[in-house]
């Protein structure tokens, strides 16, 4: 997705090659059979510093902690380019509301102590607290975002 993205705001005519995991991906980087992948900064880390690959630019809006020469997509020439791995607690439809509000409120203490933090930026990945309200925004936008270059893109799922 995040490859149609980029041809989306640059034009740049490139093929996207359909894995069903990342690890088929990843392989193939690392082996020549494909030119470019985006994958997890954690991830790919150890083998950009390894000199294995070479980073173009990171797909958040600021640079990587683990990563700080690798520029962003933006600053790499792509404005507006965002598309970040993100994770979300979530909880049935129907849950009690003072269930959610205790869960919100133990998460929340959780992400903020300094030893998760600190654990979390080892990785290159970045803890981010949201009001229940917030992440509600985010997913949205989330949705219309990807839902547009899905469109754009005349994207199927793979069976």
């Amino acid at each position: 997705m995040a490859g149609e993205l980029l041809k989306n705001l640059t034009g740049v005519d490139i093929v996207h090659v359909p894995y069903k995991g990342s690890t088929g991906a990843r392989n193939d980087i690392l082996s020549g059979q494909i030119q470019i992948l985006f994958d997890s900064v954690p991830t790919m880390a150890p083998q950009i510093k390894a000199g294995m690959v070479r980073a173009l630019g990171t797909s958040g809006k600021m640079r990587s902690p683990i990563l700080p020469d690798v520029p962003t997509m933006a600053e790499a020439g792509v404005p507006g380019f965002n598309a970040t791995l993100w994770v979300g607690f979530m909880a049935p439809a129907g849950t009690p509301k003072p269930i959610i509000d205790k869960l919100h409120d133990e998460i929340t203490k959780i992400l903020r102590r300094p030893d998760i933090k600190q654990a979390w930026e080892k990785t290159g990945a970045t803890p981010i607290v949201m009001t229940q309200p917030e992440f509600k925004s985010f997913m949205e936008a989330q949705v219309a975002k990807w839902a547009d270059v899905i469109k754009t893109n005349h994207i199927a799922p793979i069976n």
